[in-house]
């Protein structure tokens, strides 16, 4: 949810990003949908293809994830050099992109 937080994504796409089959992430889009976190959108670029969105629920709880993901690593980041942390943010950062 946190990958959609600022884009839209294939199916296929989102699958190839979490190393999951597509039949897989198909489901689990189709889940999370039917709790109202996602929503399936045509894409603008081909009509063929459907875009998997987050929904304001699903915005929400990605916030909700975020904090609690942050509270839990503020006492363990907390005890490395500030350079460290710097280091460590630049090498989270690329590999979430």
């Amino acid at each position: 949810m946190v990958r959609l937080r600022d884009r839209r994504l294939r199916i296929g796409d989102l699958a190839d990003y979490l190393g999951l089959e597509k039949s897989t992430m198909t489901g689990l889009v189709a889940r999370a949908s039917a709790k109202g976190l996602l929503a399936r959108e045509p894409n603008a670029e081909d009509a063929r293809a459907v875009d998997v969105v987050l929904t304001d629920a699903g915005h929400e709880v990605a916030r909700t994830l975020e904090a609690a993901m942050r509270g839990a690593l503020l006492p363990l980041t907390e005890r490395l050099p500030v350079t460290d942390r710097r280091e460590l943010r630049v090498l989270l950062e690329r590999m979430l992109r």
